[in-house]
């Protein structure tokens, strides 16, 4: 039996006390550390790492530590350039982020981030005249890496807008009041978010059956997105061979109401307050044509015939 005043309990308080001071000396150092640290030249240096890793100019107006216990990197006026063809300079910009620092990764040299949250994000989409996207990152067609990302974890987003440019024609919008998404080499892509889009608040759901890096390293990309505008629902089950173009690309829809009204907002017209109703179809973009197959429309528990010429239309 172990007294109190046993040698073995001396030199295991002893090896505590040893123990928690080496813990306190490692976070006072790199306290130091930090405090020590030129924005500046972290700044350079995280603007040079992440250009790196993206295979386009990465920008940072500023760069500021907070020394809490659990350090935090901020960042003001982030930008991310567009590849040379594109209709404005920057591909995405944010107008201010912070992330948590990793001690034990800092202390061995390695910068890693935590917990990242962006607000005042602006992204554009579009595509050149040979159909190339902005969106893909690393340059594989020249036989080099693909991007790499950073395992964010989870990222919070506030006040964000992300538009597109169907061709040659105007900007489409939709505003991201909230989201969180999770983006990690080793989780599935995923995203909850309070959306709005032509004036329609909806609840946008995103999951992933792989990573966001997976998808940029070429994998194929399978989404279940959920839209849920007030009294409708939309679910669509996508199917992508590459994150890198639409070529190919399959997808299942089913949407559901009260009245079709309610999407009269989100496709710019007005629709007619008939319902219940459920439609489903199955559609297919190759080779710059849209193809629906199984278009089929319920209303008010009744099933409405639908023509054998809708049920595979072609649009060039």
């Amino acid at each position: 039996m172990t007294t109190p005043g046993s040698p073995w309990r001396r030199r295991t308080t002893k090896w505590l006390l040893w123990a928690i001071g080496l813990l306190l000396a490692a976070a006072l150092g790199v306290m130091l550390f930090l405090k020590t640290l030129d924005p500046l030249v972290y700044q350079r240096t995280l603007e040079r790492e992440l250009s790196s890793v993206l295979d386009r100019k990465v920008a940072i107006g500023s760069v500021s530590f907070d020394l809490a216990l659990r350090p935090t990197l901020a960042v003001r006026d982030l930008r991310i350039a567009n590849p040379p063809w594109a209709s404005r300079p920057d591909f995405v910009t944010a107008a201010s982020g912070e992330a948590r620092l990793d001690l034990v990764a800092l202390w061995k040299g390695r910068v890693e981030l935590r917990a990242v949250r962006l607000e005042g994000v602006d992204l554009l989409l579009e595509r050149n005249a040979q159909g190339e996207g902005n969106w893909p990152f690393g340059t594989p067609d020249r036989g080099t890496r693909r991007a790499a990302l950073p395992d964010f974890g989870t990222m919070s987003l506030t006040d964000v807008r992300i538009g597109w440019r169907p061709g040659e024609g105007a900007v489409e919008q939709v505003r991201i009041e909230s989201a969180e998404a999770t983006i990690s080499g080793g989780l599935p892509f995923r995203v909850q978010a309070l959306a709005d889009y032509r004036q329609t608040p909806m609840q946008l759901t995103v999951e992933a059956n792989a990573s966001l890096q997976a998808a940029i390293d070429g994998a194929p990309w399978r989404l279940s997105v959920g839209l849920r505008p007030k009294g409708a629902a939309l679910a669509l089950d996508v199917r992508l061979a590459s994150i890198a173009s639409l070529e190919g690309i399959e997808v299942g829809i089913v949407a559901t109401g009260e009245h079709l009204a309610a999407w009269s907002g989100v496709l710019g017209g007005t629709l007619p307050g008939w319902g219940p109703y459920r439609l489903s179809a199955q559609a297919r973009y190759a080779r710059g044509s849209l193809q629906v197959d199984d278009l089929s429309l319920s209303l008010g528990g009744g099933q409405v015939a639908v023509p054998l010429v809708l049920m595979r239309k072609t649009i060039g």
